[in-house]
């Protein structure tokens, strides 16, 4: 059965994205823009919203973000979030500088962060729906079904669902319609915790190297997808589980991308009958009469700046396997 309780005003148990997720630290920026550490109110009611920030590309290299419009506490948010992810980065006031191969985990760190998306205000009375427990599956379903409903909503350390008092009868009725939790929840059995562990640290290990490994590739997707149906293990701290199956989640999800947009390039007219013909290295539809209705110019240069494209993912997949393969370490 779903616990619910009422939600509390005071900052020490407001939702993540209304409370100062680095536990108080001064903001790297702060200093240099004098801004107050007071959260500004960004909208009516019990609606918070946080601006997506500018982006401006520096060089080749590196993108700037321009969070000017943020208050200290939310750019301290921001920066505990990217520290979390091992991101290199510099503030400039306000202003955050990235390298362009992490622009991808800026962005994860905003949709952590609920940018661009209504939430709740601090001041707000609050109900809590205990759901940190749930598959990861489960939860995410449940916060897309708020964000087109429009509900604001927060979540806090330990992913539980904080709403607006006046919110409850829409999010109960948004609840009805989902699977139990009860029933979607495994215990695993044996030694079953401990195999799929050492299944996706051996993935993981290998991939970290070469993430184009198709065997590696399975693994980790089977991993994830086991340890998304299983309840927090016995042994396992709840934040720590969650973390774990959160990461191979995102590399699950990375390969699923990446296998879609091949079968696509393999059938550039969706049709699956995969009609394409090469040409001096170069792939191109074909036009009836039986040419490539492609210019070779800009085809080379399409090909440079895909090729470009997929080495950039690919370093990103592999570190992401490394970041995850130093968490199993201790575990196998």
């Amino acid at each position: 059965m779903l616990r619910r309780r009422q939600g509390s005003r005071d900052s020490n148990d407001l939702p993540a994205e209304a409370d100062d997720a680095s536990g108080g630290a001064d903001d790297p920026a702060d200093e240099a823009d004098g801004v107050a550490g007071e959260s500004g109110d960004r909208g009516d009611d019990h609606i918070d919203m946080l601006p997506r920030p500018p982006v401006e590309q520096l060089s080749d290299a590196r993108l700037l973000f321009d969070c000017s419009a943020w208050s200290r506490d939310d750019r301290a948010a921001l920066d505990a979030a990217l520290g979390g992810s091992s991101i290199d980065r510099v503030w400039q006031g306000p202003e955050l500088v990235v390298g362009l191969l992490d622009e991808h985990l800026v962005e994860e760190a905003f949709d952590d962060l609920g940018v661009g998306q209504a939430h709740l205000a601090a001041d707000t009375d609050q109900i809590v729906y205990e759901v940190g427990e749930w598959p990861r599956v489960l939860r995410d379903s449940l916060a897309e079904s708020l964000l087109v409903a429009g509900i604001a909503a927060g979540w806090d350390d330990l992913a539980d669902l904080h709403i607006a008092v006046g919110d409850e009868a829409a999010v109960d009725a948004i609840l009805e319609a989902m699977p139990d939790p009860d029933e979607v929840f495994e215990e695993a059995e044996g030694t079953e915790v401990q195999d799929l562990l050492t299944q996706l640290y051996a993935a993981v290990d290998r991939l970290k190297d070469n993430p184009k490994i198709p065997g590696a590739r399975l693994d980790v997707v089977e991993a994830a997808d086991r340890m998304d149906r299983l309840a927090v293990p016995f042994g396992f701290d709840a934040t720590q589980w969650r973390d774990l199956v959160e990461r191979a989640g995102d590399l699950r999800d990375e390969i699923d991308r990446t296998t879609s947009a091949t079968i696509e390039d393999e059938s550039p007219d969706g049709d699956g009958d995969g009609d394409t013909m090469t040409i001096e290295g170069k792939v191109g539809a074909v036009s009836g009469d039986g040419e490539a209705d492609v210019d070779d110019a800009d085809a080379a240069d399409a090909e440079v700046d895909e090729a470009a494209q997929l080495k950039a993912a690919l370093e990103s997949f592999a570190a992401r396997s490394a970041q995850l393969r130093d968490r199993l370490v201790r575990l196998v």
